[in-house]
């Protein structure tokens, strides 16, 4: 055999040896004794302690795939918990043969049961700030790797950086996200929260649908976010399904990303209900009025971090008709303004109490007539309307000022119209 020929054989072992190493290596590896170092640097990069306290697995055939679980990520300072997030389980496979051609396609993400604190302390500070990680004490650390505020905005949607990676499917299963605010004593849960994100590239586009529990009552959404244009504009398509027949649809984009986005759409809604709409979306189930009614709405919705507006928004409700307009404004001091203007209200219709739903017990077996009977409700015979509960006057907190502007042309009270009603 020629010295040349033997030669290439050699390199011909090597390289198949190398390659089986590379692709057989990691899943011999026992992965659990790095833990504490991908979480310290975790660390280094949040600024927040991070455990994992489940298995961790690599392996490369078939197909790459990496599982962690019982990973949580620590609150800061002076939270009601320790944990800012968790989850029970993260597993991640990703295409082979799109590596092979320079590409990351991520095939499937599959989260499990992740628990996300969002906190407001009494001092003003947030637990979603991650601008500012603490060091770590040890002098020969190195540096937190926090990207420059200078060169992180203008990567957004800006070249081609995230055009390379794509996400087949992002699953969520159990999700719950709780928001808290020791400021004003406010918290809202949102629970079973199970979505599914594909994108093409981290660029756009996005698609996104899912469902969650919010006050009790469980809700829909889909979301489609096109390519984000010459890195400034997002757009997208937003729609919320509250119930099986009112869905609330929100089309725009968002605007001068990054430096100070702005979402700029159309809000358009419809629905059976507006009382069972508030509730849904955890309103109050006692109102002051009668607005178990069929309703439409339509107008211009701009909104931002200092505030936002409604303008020329039209609500539909039952045979009323009423045009809105209004405008936040936050800060030290939150100042807001209401105008509103109908043609024509019925206030008899409004204060007049709602039909009683039909009892699920009541419900008839076929054939029997009698039964059918009995669950449809009976009509409300007229009368005077009925005493509201007794209540505590509302306070406007100190921070906030309010503007309210009423013009009404007819108002119908008793049965009798009154003309040019302002407030």
């Amino acid at each position: 055999m020629r010295p040349l020929k033997k030669i290439a054989i050699g390199f011909s072992v090597f390289f198949v040896l190398v390659i089986g190493v590379l692709l057989i290596g990691p899943s011999l590896v026992d992965w659990n004794s790095y833990t504490d170092d991908i979480a310290d640097q975790v660390e280094k990069v949040t600024g927040r302690k991070v455990d994992i306290g489940g298995s961790v697995s690599v392996q490369v055939l078939p197909r790459p795939r990496l599982h962690v679980a019982d990973v949580h990520l620590a609150n800061i300072g002076g939270g009601t918990d320790t944990r800012m997030a968790s989850f029970e389980s993260l597993e991640v496979r990703i295409s082979a043969l799109a590596l092979l051609g320079g590409k990351v396609r991520i095939e499937t993400v599959k989260l499990v049961r992740p628990t996300v604190l969002l906190e407001r302390l009494a001092d003003g500070r947030v637990n979603w700030d991650f601008s500012k990680p603490v060091p770590a004490k040890d002098s020969n650390a190195s540096q937190p790797l926090v990207a420059d505020k200078r060169t992180s905005g203008t990567g957004v949607g800006a070249g081609t950086a995230g055009s390379g990676i794509a996400v087949d499917n992002f699953t969520v299963e159990g999700g719950t996200i709780v928001y808290r605010d020791l400021q004003r004593g406010r918290e809202e849960v949102i629970t079973g929260i199970d979505a599914r994100i594909a994108a093409a590239s981290l660029n756009g586009p996005v698609e996104s649908n899912g469902a969650l529990t919010l006050a009790g009552h469980r809700l829909a959404y889909s979301l489609n976010v096109a390519e984000i244009v010459q890195g400034r504009t997002i757009p997208l398509v937003f729609s919320l399904k509250l119930g099986s027949d009112t869905v609330i649809r929100i089309d725009g984009g968002v605007v001068n990303v990054p430096e100070k986005p702005r979402l700029r759409a159309k809000i358009t809604g419809s629905g059976p209900n507006v009382a069972d709409a508030i509730a849904a979306t955890g309103g109050p189930t006692d109102l002051p009025v009668n607005l178990a009614k069929p309703f439409t709405v339509m107008g211009n919705l701009e909104a931002s971090a200092d505030g936002g507006r409604v303008e020329d928004l039209e609500i539909k409700l039952d045979t009323m008709e009423f045009h809105v307009s209004a405008d936040v404004a936050t800060g030290d001091k939150t100042v807001a303004s209401l105008s509103v203007k109908s043609g024509w209200v019925d206030l008899d219709a409004l204060l007049a109490p709602p039909p009683p739903p039909a009892k699920v017990d009541d419900v008839a077996k076929p054939g029997d007539l009698k039964k059918t009977a009995t669950v449809t409700a009976k009509p409300t015979k007229p009368g005077k309307p009925a005493k509201p509960a007794a209540a505590t006057a509302f306070v406007l907190p100190k921070d906030i000022q309010a503007n309210l502007s009423v013009q009404i042309d007819a108002l119908v009270l008793r049965g009798k119209p009154l003309e040019g009603v302002s407030l």
